[in-house]
């Protein structure tokens, strides 16, 4: 079983888009990063062996085994575009999220599951100082399969700190046809803004902020009365249940420093640092 449930998941592996003939389900999101976690805990190895039933359990799975086998067959096939970018080189690889799943049986014993991983994949895995974001898989698990919710909580996750003045993260603003794959999940479908933002995106807010440890708000840019434009704009949940009163005098130029109390909460700190901080 892994030792923790917080992944230092490679940028590259964030939002992955859909081929046209599939669709990215939550259930596959899920897996996966039970997958890649275990891979990372486990290091370099040519090939990851693991019991099934404790995969399962790491992302709250318990469907019949026939189903697991097709939803890691539907992870084999999926092709995603890994991109490097260096300023000089503008280099594009597709590349499959993981090699050769078996699964093992025997009687009396549980049955395991293998894979590997492509060599590029493995080594950002085991090596991802560079750029990568901080999954937490257990707060996934709280969140519904249908995907959407799943999708954006890694988006947002990524972005949470991407403010250079400070304050919220924001995920930029893309184009509807930017982020309707990545938050449905599929290609194929294409629905309109009003009930791309009725099916999948309130419903996936409303989850990410009553079960995950992220607040998250959704930001509309319009051209005329159209929404063509959206961005998220993402901060941490301040947990204020063992704060500590605090109150500053006012400084030099009048103006008190309470407020700045509650930013330097908003980052995750704990009351106490956060004190010391100020003072």
């Amino acid at each position: 079983m892994a030792k923790t449930k917080i992944i230092h998941k490679p940028n590259e592996l964030i939002h992955i888009m859909p081929t046209l003939e599939q669709r990215v389900s939550g259930t596959m999101r899920l897996l996966y990063n039970a997958v890649i976690l275990l891979s990372q805990q486990m290091g370099k190895q040519d090939e990851y062996v693991a019991v099934l039933s404790d995969v399962l359990h790491l992302c709250n799975l318990s469907s019949d085994f026939r189903t697991i086998k097709k939803t890691f067959k539907d992870i084999r096939r999926l092709d995603f575009e890994w991109r490097y970018v260096d300023g000089v080189i503008d280099e594009t690889r597709v590349l499959g999220l993981i090699d050769e799943p078996r699964f093992i049986s025997r009687k009396g014993h549980p049955t395991l599951v293998t894979w590997k991983l492509n060599k590029l994949i493995q080594d950002r895995l085991l090596d991802p100082a560079m750029f990568f974001t901080r999954i937490n898989l257990e707060m996934m698990t709280k969140l519904t399969r249908s995907g959407a919710s799943l999708a954006l909580y890694e988006i947002c996750a990524r972005y949470l700190t991407n403010n250079k003045a400070g304050g919220s993260g924001r995920t930029g603003k893309h184009a509807l046809d930017w982020w309707i794959p990545r938050i449905v999940g599929s290609l194929e479908y294409k629905p309109e803004y009003k009930f791309l933002k009725r099916d999948f995106i309130k419903p996936a807010l409303e989850e990410i902020n009553n079960l995950t440890e992220l607040r998250v708000e959704l930001q509309e840019y319009k051209f005329g009365r159209t929404v063509r434009e959206i961005e998220f704009i993402i901060s941490k949940r301040v947990d204020r249940s063992n704060a500590i009163e605090y109150k500053v005098e006012d400084n030099l130029d009048g103006g008190g420093q309470g407020h700045l109390f509650g930013r330097v909460l908003s980052f995750g700190i704990k009351p106490e640092v956060a004190k010391n901080i100020l003072e």
